[in-house]
């Protein structure tokens, strides 16, 4: 009796999220569904609130920020947020928005939204890593992003073959290391591209990364200078 009285208390406290509370949510669940989807296990509530910050002081609008994170899996990341219901309630598993039989046709044609998501993510890992990352720096990122190297993706392939495509767009630069433990090992540094440094704005990699952790571009202080620098620099 006590615990439900405590509960229903701290229930009525519970003041309406802001903008930028929900958008940091938002962010936090976004990342939390993309990295622990690689153990293909369907999500419960009460796991979502507990790894998902601030979530839990606001559960009464749990199914709007849901909502929302939802939006930005399918739009970002081509991922929907599928909603199972099971005797002991409500669970939600990611899926691939292709249908497996169409993937290929998919494909083909150029399913960009997905692939752009990740170019996307790609790029500004490396303006944040100062631009220029190595194999280590990008293929950790990629498999926390679910995405296994020397295993087919459903959606993005083998990903060498996609990172190679990217370096023949010339959206990257892939160009050899210097290896100081191995001279027999290869390796490489990663950097945007012709095509990137013209199409891409920087200010856009800041803005993508604001928005995948729920901040203002002017919170990342050093690369906000270096943004305001190369902007100055007509670059």
């Amino acid at each position: 009796g006590a615990t439900q009285s405590s509960q229903a208390t701290q229930s009525q406290k519970q003041t309406p999220l802001t903008g930028l509370e929900q958008k940091k949510i938002v962010a936090a669940m976004v990342r939390y569904f993309l990295f622990a989807d690689r153990k293909k296990i369907p999500f419960k509530r009460p796991a979502i609130l507990d790894h998902v910050p601030g979530l839990k002081e606001h559960s009464r609008q749990f199914n709007e920020v849901v909502e929302a994170c939802r939006k930005q899996l399918k739009e970002v990341f081509g991922f929907d947020l599928a909603e199972v219901q099971v005797p002991s309630g409500r669970q939600w598993v990611l899926l691939n928005i292709l249908e497996s039989e169409q993937l290929d046709n998919a494909l083909e044609q150029g399913a960009e939204a997905p692939f752009q998501g990740l170019l996307m993510a790609v790029l500004t890992l490396i303006f944040m890593k100062e631009d220029s990352i190595g194999d280590e720096d990008l293929f950790i990122f990629l498999e926390r992003m679910g995405i296994d190297r020397g295993r087919k993706h459903k959606v993005f392939g083998e990903i060498d073959k996609t990172l190679q495509q990217w370096v023949q767009q010339k959206y990257l630069a892939k160009t050899a290391a210097e290896v100081q433990d191995d001279s027999s090992k290869r390796a490489y540094k990663w950097e945007w591209g012709l095509r990137a440094k013209e199409e891409v704005e920087r200010k856009s990699c800041l803005t993508f990364a604001a928005e995948m952790y729920g901040q203002s571009p002017e919170d990342w202080h050093e690369e906000f200078k270096s943004l305001l620098g190369s902007q100055a620099e007509g670059r």
